[in-house]
C-alpha cells in the first residue's frame, strides 16, 4: 500500500467521526481527503463564512464550498512542494489589511469570537491565502508583460467608466464596549450603563482616546466599515454629531463623525492600477483554472458520498 493511499485510509477510519467525548456529540465530520490530507464539515462553514474576503468570492453552498476547498488542498499542496513561505512582515501586512476595515482591534477580536475563531486561527488562514498567491504570481504571472496590459486597460475604462467610482469614506473618533457572547442580562447591563455613562462624559468634551478601543480612525470607505450597524448609524449623521448607543452582536459602540467624503465618478488615472491588475488576474485565473483542472486528474480524491 502506498504511503499516500496509507494516509487517505487512516484520515477516513480516524476522522469520518470527530466526537466530543465530554458530551458524547458529534461535532464534526469528513468531507473529502485530498492527496492524504482532510477536509472537514467545518472547515466547508469557515470557507462560505470568511469574513475578510470580498463576500462576492465567497462559495454560496456547501457543493461549491466543498469544489474550492479541494482547489485550495491542490494549491496549498504545490506551494509546499515549490518551498514557499510566507514571512512574518508579510503576514503583519495582511493583517494590518483587514485590521483596517474595524474601527478598532477589539472589534476584530469579537468578531473572531463569535464565528468560534482567534486570532492565531486568522494567521494561519491567511497564511495559506498568501502561499497561495506567491505560487501563483510565480507559476503564472510573471510570463504576463505590464506593456501587453496598458491598452486593455484604457479599452476597459471607456467601455465602463460608469463602474468606476469612489465609493463614500467617513473618518470617525469611536468608543467601543465589549459584550462577551451569550451573557447573562445583569452583565449585559452593567456593560451598557458604562456605555452610557462615557457617551455622557464625552458630550460634555471628554476626548475618546481616553477609554478602552477609543480612538480616531482614518478614512474608511462607509461600505466597508464592519459591524455593518455602523454604516447604517453613519448614514444619517452630520459632522460633528455624536451617536450612541449602537448595540451591535459584539458590543456598544459610540461615535462622532468627523468628517465625509461624497462618492464620485473616478479618473483613469486613479483606477489605471487597479484595471491593470484585475485584467492580470482575469489572465492568471484561467491558467490557474486549466492547470486545477489537470491536477484534478491525477489527485487522490475521496469524497464522502453525501456530497458527491
Amino acid at each position: 500500500m502506498t504511503r499516500a493511499i496509507l494516509l487517505t485510509v487512516i484520515a477516513f477510519l480516524a476522522l469520518f467521526l470527530v466526537v466530543d467525548h465530554s458530551s458524547s456529540e458529534i461535532v464534526d465530520y469528513l468531507v473529502a481527503v485530498v492527496n492524504g490530507e482532510p477536509i472537514t464539515m467545518s472547515m466547508l462553514e469557515d470557507a462560505m463564512n470568511a469574513f475578510w474576503i470580498d463576500p462576492e468570492n465567497l462559495p454560496k453552498t456547501t457543493k461549491a464550498s466543498l469544489d474550492q476547498l479541494i482547489d485550495r488542498k491542490l494549491e496549498i499542496q504545490e506551494a509546499n512542494k515549490r518551498g514557499i513561505f510566507v514571512t512574518e512582515d508579510e503576514l503583519s501586512s495582511e493583517l494590518n489589511r483587514i485590521s483596517s476595515k474595524f474601527l478598532s482591534k477589539e472589534s476584530l477580536y469579537a468578531t473572531l469570537k463569535q464565528r468560534g475563531m482567534n486570532l492565531d486561527d486568522l494567521q494561519e488562514r491567511l497564511t495559506e491565502e498568501f502561499m497561495i498567491r506567491k505560487m501563483v504570481e510565480r507559476k503564472f504571472g510573471q510570463f504576463i508583460r505590464d506593456s501587453d496590459l496598458e491598452g486593455e486597460a484604457t479599452d476597459f475604462f471607456e467601455q465602463n467608466k460608469t463602474k468606476f467610482v469612489i465609493p463614500e469614506s467617513v473618518q470617525i473618533d469611536q468608543a467601543f464596549f465589549k459584550i462577551d457572547p451569550s451573557p447573562d442580562e445583569s452583565t449585559k447591563e452593567i456593560v451598557r450603563v458604562k456605555a452610557e455613562e462615557t457617551l455622557n462624559e464625552i458630550r460634555k468634551g471628554e476626548n475618546f482616546s481616553k477609554y478602552t478601543g477609543g480612538g480616531r480612525s482614518g478614512y474608511v470607505n462607509i461600505d466597508q466599515l464592519l459591524p455593518t450597524e455602523l454604516a447604517e448609524a453613519i448614514s444619517g449623521m452630520r459632522i460633528a454629531e455624536i451617536k450612541g448607543l449602537i448595540e451591535t452582536p459584539m458590543g456598544y459602540y459610540i461615535i462622532r463623525l468627523n468628517d465625509r467624503r461624497a462618492s464620485r465618478q473616478a479618473n483613469f488615472n486613479e483606477v489605471k492600477d487597479q484595471i491593470e491588475a484585475q485584467l492580470r488576474q482575469q489572465k492568471i485565473k484561467a491558467d490557474l483554472s486549466a492547470e486545477l483542472k489537470k491536477q484534478r486528474e491525477t489527485a487522490e480524491i475521496k469524497i464522502n458520498d453525501t456530497f458527491k
